[in-house]
């Protein structure tokens, strides 16, 4: 960054000078280091205040920050290095206490991330023991409603989050090398996303992705259910179908993967489907501001956080983290619960949360 914009922030008091050197290859110039002076955040007032073209480009760049130490990550090993790191997306659908809840919940995770960082500090300060650096990022935003009738999204047929209720059984032999195939295709990615929110037919899907040809459509459902990433649900015929008769698929969801699990997938797979998700999750964010619900709540959550922790401060991130997508699914059953019995509008959030090690040379944390 050219000296005079670190000057200017400086000014501003969004860096502080931490020290000068000289020699070297400098050649008697003098090599001036700057840190941030704290962690940027946003009280709610202040970012209400804003003007929407600067929301969306403060939230694009944040996290394009966490998009290059994910790639940092991944391109020197250390993101999957831990069997347990965290990496998951998944759309929830929520009415307004639900949302609430969900941002108070993001906020209370957000504290404590940063309180096992200082607790992690005291405990390497007192005795000299392993630490490692982690980053954290948290995201909760509102996403588009794809559907053009928000009803459709309460039909009794939409089950809440079957990858994550399921109890199957995994079969490493063929899952692994299964699972490596559907997350090296982006289209059927887009088909399992369509498949995990609704009942999708050939001819909706076509409406939807009209990139797939009908018959296009067809063969990759079938593909899938063959697969096992997909179900048929149902069966229609008549109206304008002339004789047809329509198959609707929803998406079936393999067993979580454990960690022990996770630790067997060969690193080749591991990459694949780390690149994958997380790149699915850019895409949401990017979609979301697109059409501008990403920020259209002032109260929506978006923060990475570079910590140093030791094994202890690890694994209570990771488990916080976890505790955090799993209490996601019963909140989005509380309100469906409540929207049936108020029909108010629902609100589609997407939450993005990732808990990884970052090479050691990416950030020096204080």
């Amino acid at each position: 960054m050219p000296l005079n914009r670190l000057r200017a922030l400086d000014q501003a008091d969004w860096l502080r000078l931490e020290r000068t050197e000289t020699g070297g290859a400098r050649r008697g110039a003098v090599e001036h280091f700057y840190r941030a002076t704290d962690l940027v955040i946003f009280e709610q007032e202040t970012w209400a205040v804003l003007p929407p073209s600067i929301r969306a480009g403060f939230s694009w760049t944040t996290f394009e920050q966490l998009t290059e130490r994910v790639s940092a990550a991944i391109i020197a090993g250390t993101f999957d290095a831990r069997h347990d790191r965290h990496l998951s997306w998944t759309p929830v659908l929520l009415d307004q206490y639900g949302w609430e809840r969900l941002i108070e919940a993001a906020d209370v995770v957000f504290r404590s991330v940063l309180e096992e960082h200082d607790l992690a500090k005291r405990r390497l300060a007192e005795k000299d023991g392993v630490s490692a650096l982690v980053t954290v990022g948290i995201a909760a935003f509102e996403s588009p409603m794809w559907l053009r009738h928000h009803s459709d999204w309460l039909n009794p047929a939409y089950a809440t989050s079957p990858a994550f209720a399921s109890t199957a059984v995994i079969d490493r032999k063929s899952f692994f090398p299964k699972l490596s195939k559907v997350c090296s295709n982006p289209v059927d990615l887009r088909i399992l996303d369509e498949l995990n929110r609704r009942e999708v037919s050939a001819k909706l899907l076509h409406a939807s992705m009209t990139d797939l040809t009908l018959p296009g459509s067809d063969r990759r459902l079938r593909k899938l259910t063959t697969q096992g990433w997909a179900t048929e649900v149902r069966r229609e015929s008549g109206g304008r179908r002339r004789g047809a008769t329509e198959h609707f698929y929803r998406a079936v969801g393999p067993a979580l993967i454990d960690n022990e699990s996770w630790a067997e997938i060969p690193d080749a797979i591991r990459v694949t489907i780390t690149s994958r998700t997380f790149e699915q999750l850019r895409e949401k964010v990017k979609e979301a501001l697109a059409v501008g619900t990403f920020d259209a709540r002032t109260d929506r959550h978006l923060t990475w956080s570079p910590l140093r922790l030791d094994q202890i401060g690890w694994e209570r991130v990771v488990g916080t983290v976890d505790a955090f997508f799993a209490a996601l699914f019963e909140e989005e059953k509380g309100a469906k619960e409540r929207i049936a019995n108020s029909g108010e509008k629902p609100i589609l959030a997407t939450i993005g949360l990732t808990a990884f090690e970052s090479p050691h040379k990416s950030v020096k944390i204080p």
